[in-house]
């Protein structure tokens, strides 16, 4: 077996698992979501003096809203999805796509450190729908925290 790669140059299983999660995302689902990057920087930028430095996460943002829609209804849900540049697309592989993204991410350079953090924190009186906390946990990797929200600790 020859190769052009040097010892450093090898990739890693956590590189190999990144790379093949990424191979599962739809490239559509990819487009739409650096479409929706570059259209909410267009938006902050046209909105702030152009002497200002200014740092947004468009992944944070697309992941948050990708979570809402999993709980959105009627025209809320088709709003967001306008807004991710969704349309046509169902949820089962929205969720997919947000899925592979956040588990491909931190692993696809082993010399950067990529952290996906998701939490929801709701009031412990509120009924929260189990598929949704579900669809959370599962696609979204994200942490579920019920707290008193009347608490004076809590807020």
């Amino acid at each position: 077996m020859v190769s052009c790669l040097t010892g450093d140059d090898i990739i890693d299983k956590d590189t190999e698992k990144a790379i093949a999660d990424l191979r599962k995302i739809d490239t559509e689902f990819i487009a739409k979501s650096n479409d929706f990057s570059f259209r909410l920087f267009d938006e902050v930028i046209s909105e702030e003096p152009k002497n200002k430095n200014i740092l947004i996460s468009p992944l944070s943002i697309n992941i948050a809203l990708g979570m809402l829609l999993n709980v959105a209804v009627s025209i809320t849900a088709d709003q967001i999805i306008s807004t991710l540049g969704l349309e046509g697309t169902d949820m089962e592989e929205i969720n997919a796509g947000y899925s592979n993204l956040i588990s491909a991410l931190p692993n696809l350079d082993q010399n950067v450190t990529i952290s996906i953090a998701n939490s929801v924190w709701y009031d412990h009186n509120f009924q929260v729908k189990d598929p949704f906390l579900q669809s959370l946990e599962n696609g979204f990797n994200a942490d579920l925290n019920a707290g008193d929200f009347s608490d004076d600790r809590t807020k």
